[in-house]
């Protein structure tokens, strides 16, 4: 039988993507779409009335976090295990199995929500009444398992940009959408819910046609067969992520749970410590969040040389994300240290003093964070998905004690403390069981790794330390070695060359 051949625009769309397609437009898609997302909470804040905001709110909620648990972590396998399948000839039968488990979990799931719709209503909306909000909530639901599934597929076949248009398009889709519907129909949580759901629908299909197409072009092969061994390592993998997910996200919020229970003064005053904890994370989670980012954009890559027996090139790409990671979360850093008293103050009015003292532990935190991100991308290529889960659990055993010694004598400071400190451990905790993995940890790695410390120094030290720095980088082999250098050099001239005009695409090869 002869393969079936996509047209030429299916095929371009299908074609992989090299790195830095992937972190370019994963990045600008990325940031397009909060900022859609950004003005749809804005609108939806001040046309709604706020117990219909607080519904919704709980609706959206509950269909982020139930569409998290019935996953399990699965389209981070996915992700992982597509190329494999790919190599080894199997890919259609791997796919087709697990998506249709997948999506049978999600269709399940979304008919107990609309049978049961009455005493769940009851249970997320305090309000047995709000069956439609609830079956819209089931639907919601599947809608988002899905997705996550059809985007782990095209995580794993280096396609990241038809992830990042669909984010793109369901954020600016929604807002405009919720908009709509709010103005001319219901200005409700359920006005609300079908803006969501029917965006969703919409930016759903192309995607769904893409991966169609993709199904078809594949052949089934003799090794494809039925009884292929293939849920075993998905499901290790699979529950590993899905632990290490919800140990990083206790560890992220452990500290304010503490802070309300063992904090000293009123309630009303934790409180107020609280909320200003909130508005500083408001400023440094981007930082965090564009990480995990680059981090899930590049991990099909280095799976790829990975598979592919290039071992030392799937290392050294660990390295060298890791590194400008770092580097460029140090320097916005600083940069967001130097603005602090006018973000916090005249932005956020936030005048009570607790933000300021607690801004740069907020932000040591995050970048390690990051880091541990970054790093643990080697483990996952190695399949040692239970390292990065005993990462975060170390992190956040640290962060509970640290916590209990330091919130009732310092408080807020003490909470952000405990949690700059224990992300520290749990960063050290990832490179040890990285290296255990099989990842070479060299001097300038570990160099990069301590530089956040820079920024607990007065504005003016941390200036002529980053100014040194960038001296070292550019003038030693301190930072980059001669191939991340020459990696760098090649990148910057093939960026150059398609995104400039000539002229200026031959000066920087030539100054580079």
């Amino acid at each position: 039988m002869t393969p079936y051949q996509p047209s030429a625009r299916a095929q371009r769309w299908l074609a992989p993507e090299s790195l830095a397609t992937s972190i370019a437009l994963g990045i600008l898609l990325t940031v397009v779409a909060r900022f859609a997302g950004l003005g749809r909470g804005v609108f939806f804040a001040r046309w709604m009335d706020r117990a219909e905001l607080g519904s919704w709110s709980l609706a959206y909620n509950a269909i982020s976090v139930v569409s998290f648990f019935l996953l399990l972590g699965l389209p981070g396998a996915l992700s992982r295990y597509v190329e494999r399948h790919r190599r080894e000839g199997r890919l259609r039968s791997f796919l087709i199995r697990t998506l249709v488990a997948g999506l049978g979990v999600g269709v399940a799931a979304c008919l107990v929500g609309m049978i049961f719709a009455s005493p769940l209503a009851r249970f997320f909306f305090d309000d047995s009444q709000r069956i439609t909000l609830m079956a819209l909530t089931a639907l919601g639901t599947f809608s988002l398992v899905a997705t996550n599934l059809v985007q782990g597929v095209f995580q794993g076949l280096r396609l990241s940009r038809i992830n990042s248009l669909v984010q793109m398009g369901q954020s600016i889709g929604f807002a405009l959408l919720g908009a709509v519907v709010l103005l001319l129909w219901r200005d409700d949580a359920i006005g609300s819910a079908w803006a969501y759901l029917l965006s969703a629908v919409v930016v759903m299909l192309p995607q769904t046609w893409l991966l169609y197409v993709y199904l078809r072009t594949l052949s089934p092969s003799p090794a494809a067969g039925a009884n292929e061994p293939i849920w075993r390592p998905m499901l290790i993998y699979s529950f590993g992520t899905w632990s290490a997910g919800g140990l990083s996200e206790l560890w992220r919020v452990v500290d304010r749970w503490l802070l309300v229970h063992d904090g000293a003064g009123e309630t009303v005053e934790r409180l107020a410590q609280i909320g200003s904890y909130y508005i500083v994370e408001m400023i440094t989670l981007p930082l965090l969040t564009l990480a995990v980012q680059i981090s899930i954009l590049v991990l099909p890559h280095i799976v790829h040389l990975y598979e592919d027996g290039r071992d030392a090139d799937a290392q050294r790409l660990v390295r060298l994300s890791t590194k400008l990671v770092v580097l460029m979360l140090v320097f916005g850093s600083y940069l967001l240290v130097t603005m602090k008293h006018f973000l916090l103050v005249t932005v956020f009015d936030d005048t009570s003093g607790q933000g300021l003292a607690i801004f740069e532990f907020v932000l040591m935190a995050m970048i390690a964070a990051s880091a541990h991100y970054m790093l643990r991308s080697y483990v996952l290529c190695r399949e040692r998905v239970w390292f990065t889960a005993a990462g975060w659990g170390v992190g956040l055993a640290a962060n509970l004690a640290l916590a209990a010694i330091l919130i009732p004598r310092y408080e807020l400071v003490g909470a952000t403390l405990a949690t700059m400190i224990s992300a520290q451990i749990a960063l050290v905790t990832i490179v040890w069981l990285s290296r255990i993995g099989g990842l070479a940890i060299e001097a300038r790695l570990v160099g990069v790794l301590v530089l956040p410390l820079v920024l607990l120094a007065p504005p003016l030290a941390t200036a002529a330390a980053l100014g040194a720095l960038v001296v070292v980088a550019a003038t030693t082999h301190l930072v980059f070695d001669p191939q991340e250098k020459q990696q760098l050099r090649d990148k910057l001239n093939a960026a150059s060359a398609r995104f400039l005009p000539r002229r200026f695409s031959e000066r920087v090869a030539v100054h580079a």
